[in-house]
């Protein structure tokens, strides 16, 4: 039910079009909610909203916050009843729940330098940012070590094109691919269980958002042994 919750969260993000740091904040976050209130809550819904509107705040989209109300139509439809006060009252039970910090650190602080460091092609980031967003959408990564994970995410790009760690992501990582091997062997059985899934018809909403020609398709690609 926690990995549904995050999934809803992940479309939501989506339909909203909200900025990408943003994604990974919210499951971050989120995922700190579920440990509190749990996936099964009758109000679940209602606090990802706040959750969602709350984050935009903090990283609004192109310097624009949305307004409450159109987050709402968006999310629950122009006919719902869920009011804006009640998302307000939920935002601050939000709040409340993450003792008043939006403080988190996810992979994607660590990936956009990553690439840079590793000179990765438009094409080749696309795989690295696919597998960074397999990982937040899945419940079971979220106490690894986010840099590590984004280590292991660009590791596996650079593998995929025949390409070694250098130097530069040495040093500005502080890794060796030997201190995140863990990470690197949890994240390609994540690609290949993702891979077989959508061979067996059921793609992740990752990877319909990864199969735009605009992010190179990517997410059809075969993953590393």
């Amino acid at each position: 039910k926690s990995q549904n919750i995050l999934i809803m969260l992940a479309q939501s993000h989506a339909s909203l079009k909200l900025r990408e740091a943003n994604f990974f904040m919210q499951c971050a976050l989120m995922h700190k909610l579920l440990q509190k209130v749990g996936p099964f809550d009758p109000d679940i819904t209602k606090i990802l909203c706040a959750l969602m509107f709350l984050s935009h705040k903090y990283e609004p989209t192109e310097g624009k916050v949305q307004q409450c109300a159109d987050m709402i139509h968006k999310l629950f439809g122009a006919n719902t009843q869920v009011t804006v006060d009640e998302i307000i009252d939920y935002e601050e039970l939000v709040f409340e729940l993450l003792d008043y910090s939006l403080a988190v650190v996810t992979p994607y602080d660590f990936v956009p330098l990553f690439i840079q460091c590793a000179g990765l092609s438009p094409q080749q980031a696309n795989i690295a940012m696919f597998l960074c967003s397999l990982v937040a959408i899945n419940v079971e990564f979220q106490n690894y070590s986010p840099c590590k994970l984004a280590a292991a995410t660009v590791m596996l790009t650079l593998q995929k094109n025949n390409q070694n760690w250098n130097p530069s992501l040495k040093f500005w990582s502080g890794l060796s691919p030997h201190q995140f091997e863990d990470e690197r062997q949890a994240v390609v059985q994540l690609w290949h269980d993702n891979s077989m899934a959508t061979r067996n018809g059921r793609p992740s909403f990752v990877t319909l958002k990864y199969k735009d020609p605009r992010r190179y398709q990517v997410s059809l690609e075969e993953p590393v042994t």
